[in-house]
């Protein structure tokens, strides 16, 4: 594609030349305006492969800008910036087709992040669509495919909760080399999702990415799925089949609830991870691919390791690289983006725009949803399916979500350092320290206080402090 041309609209001055010479260093082609009025002369002057706008604008505001786009250039990228805590607006934005919002204040890391991402999202859809033919999509082995309509199938990991970003960027950082990612989490919580967005941002992208659920096969078959077999290893085993390691070759093997592997297949899949090679079953030729192995549970494979049930070599073979995907429940304002995401989604296929009452937000919001984001996917196509109009009501709401209890907030991300500095007397400013250092390590204190207090819950340590939950995480 070249080098990528963006125009940013801030009202900020600081904020504006920070943006405009930091994209530029990293080698953007970069124009900056400071209102909507501006902006809109230059998209009329030339194009772009990606607005970054904030919403808030004198003149014409940025929703309005994303509306103009949306009608002139439709395959341009759009960025919102918002203010701290209006997720209202930002899922407003999400609505009128923005790829991804920043909340203000973020990194310039976030920012590169949130750029490479979207454009190169933008980048694949465009390559997918040119490779269509009489309007059906080419199939492409791969973890970003496209359906009909030229869209990548391929969903976006939803949410802008600081949990949900640490994911975001562990991904990123490790999509660009092959060591084993283990991925750690509840069901429902997306692992499959998250380890195809770790393939498709990789040098692997275009072979194959192929998905072995352990925990629903048995050992033989999970051997013979995994490994393959010889004609006549086994009875009724009347031809050579290949496993999953050598049809995944180039590409990246996803074990899904690795826990649940067999003393026996363990000890093969350690001898790959060693040497990277193995044996079908009943054969006497080892075989080698390169494969990328990344694997899941939603179990503490370190208590199984102490109960003998999981070798600790293999253990330590897999969990190179651990990534822990925050339950929903800990992630409580992704809840109205996702919920948003998934209505228009489900209304897309049935033909209408699907509304969520904001009373019904706020009550999805609330629930614990002990089977995660796959619940509160279902329960959404579930109601879309139901309701008669195009808004989904609070009597709409399943029972057990309008008579469930709040969820359980969630622990601060690095729990153990806030433990620590708790237990320790919550952080003193150093001696020499200002008066803004003093201010600053005092309210730690206090915050960190409060939520030993409450066990870590920030809902009730937030109304402890009679400060609203969003302010206490910031």
């Amino acid at each position: 594609m070249g080098v990528a041309k963006i125009l940013i609209v801030e009202d900020t001055p600081e904020l504006l030349r920070l943006f405009r010479d930091h994209l530029g260093k990293v080698g953007y082609d970069v124009e900056a305006v400071g209102d909507g009025s501006k902006a809109l002369e230059k998209l009329g002057e030339r194009s772009f492969d990606l607005l970054l706008t904030d919403l808030m604008l004198p003149g014409v505001d940025g929703l309005a800008i994303l509306d103009r786009v949306r009608k002139s250039a439709p395959n341009m990228a759009v960025i919102v910036v918002t203010a701290f805590g209006s997720v209202t607006s930002a899922v407003q934005a999400m609505r009128a087709g923005a790829a991804d919002y920043l909340e203000k204040p973020f990194s310039l890391f976030d920012l590169e992040a949130a750029i490479e991402r979207v454009l190169a999202a933008a980048a694949t859809q465009t390559e997918r669509a040119a490779a269509t033919t009489d309007g059906e999509a080419v199939r492409v082995d791969s973890a970003a495919k496209v359906d009909a309509r030229g869209e990548a199938s391929l969903p976006p990991l939803l949410g802008r909760s600081e949990a949900i970003l640490r994911v975001q960027r562990l991904i990123d950082r490790v999509a660009g080399n092959d060591l084993p990612v283990l991925l750690v989490g509840e069901s429902g919580t997306g692992k499959e999702l998250v380890a195809r967005q770790i393939h498709a941002k990789s040098a692997r992208a275009p072979s194959p990415f192929v998905v072995v659920n352990c925990a629903a096969l048995t050992e033989s078959l999970l051997e013979s799925e995994l490994f393959g077999h010889e004609k006549g290893a086994f009875t009724g085993a009347s031809f050579l089949k290949k496993g999953k390691f050598e049809v995944s070759h180039g590409g990246t093997l996803f074990l899904d609830e690795i826990g649940d592997v067999s003393s026996q297949v363990q000890v093969k899949l350690l001898r790959f991870l060693q040497d990277r090679e193995f044996d079908r079953v009943g054969g006497l030729k080892t075989i080698r691919v390169d494969v990328r192995i990344i694997a899941a549970t939603n179990v503490d494979l370190a208590r199984l390791m102490a109960a003998g049930r999981f070798r600790e070599d293999l253990y330590y073979r897999v969990n190179v690289i651990p990534v822990v995907l925050p339950p929903l429940r800990e992630r409580s304002d992704d809840v109205p983006i996702l919920a948003d995401a998934f209505a228009r989604r489900f209304g897309r296929i049935v033909g209408r725009n699907i509304r969520i009452a904001p009373d019904a937000m706020s009550l999805l919001a609330a629930f614990s949803w002990p089977g995660n984001v796959r619940e509160l996917e279902n329960v959404i196509e579930r109601l879309i399916v139901l309701i008669d109009g195009d808004e989904i009501r609070l009597s709409d709401l399943p029972a057990e979500i309008r008579e469930g209890t709040p969820a359980v907030a969630a622990r601060l991300p690095p729990r153990h350092e806030a433990v620590a500095a708790a237990d320790a007397g919550a952080s003193p400013a150093a001696d020499g320290a200002g008066l803004t250092e003093r201010v600053e390590a005092y309210e730690r204190g206090l915050i960190f206080e409060a939520l030993k207090r409450c066990n870590w819950n920030q809902t009730r340590a937030a109304d402890e402090l009679k400060v609203k939950r969003s302010s206490l995480q910031y």
